[in-house]
């Protein structure tokens, strides 16, 4: 009868499907049945960043999942972010009409998507704040395309005066508001 000597244990046994796991293609695993039965060590709770130097729960929150032993990165979420913010800077700096070149290219051709992203953005609370603070810092607080969409038109059907004494009501009735 064949022997086989066991991966952790170091034992020689009978190389028979009662000590030895078939793998696949009658192909034995290397561990025994008992040292596969043994626990394993514990999973660590806690890891020490290489970057930072801190001592941080092993989870998602702290650190990014990749194939280590483990199962995570050796750096926290915040080294690789920044990390990775002043690889992209970098990069961007010494390609920098290559990816203008690059994302004009894309919204040409994804204009649709572009637009939709855009007008998101701009439905956002906070972004509408922040444009109304720019508008008012600017004294742009009412532009022309504003006006002429309150008057149901395009701004092409309007004249300048038309547009102008719109813009004045507009502001009259705001400060009534107030």
């Amino acid at each position: 009868m064949e022997k086989k000597v066991c991966r952790k244990c170091k034992e020689e046994k009978p190389k028979t499907n009662e000590f030895f796991r078939i793998h696949h293609n009658d192909y034995f695993r290397p561990d025994c049945k008992v040292c596969l039965k043994k626990p394993k060590k514990p999973k660590p709770t806690e890891k020490k960043c290489c970057s930072c130097k801190k001592t941080l729960k092993l989870n998602i929150d702290n650190f990014r999942k990749r194939c280590d032993q483990d199962g995570f990165r050796s750096d926290c979420k915040s080294c690789f972010d920044e990390k990775q913010r002043l690889r992209h800077r970098k990069f961007y700096k010494e390609n920098t009409e290559k990816e203008r070149k690059r994302l004009r290219d894309w919204r040409t051709n994804n204009l649709k998507r572009s637009l939709e992203t855009q007008r998101k953005s701009r439905m956002r609370p906070e972004n509408k704040k922040r444009q109304k603070e720019y508008d008012i810092k600017n004294n742009l607080e009412l532009p022309n395309h504003r006006v002429a969409n309150t008057l149901g038109l395009k701004l092409n059907d309007l004249t300048p005066d038309i547009i102008e004494t719109q813009r004045l009501i507009l502001k009259i009735k705001r400060e009534l508001k107030k």
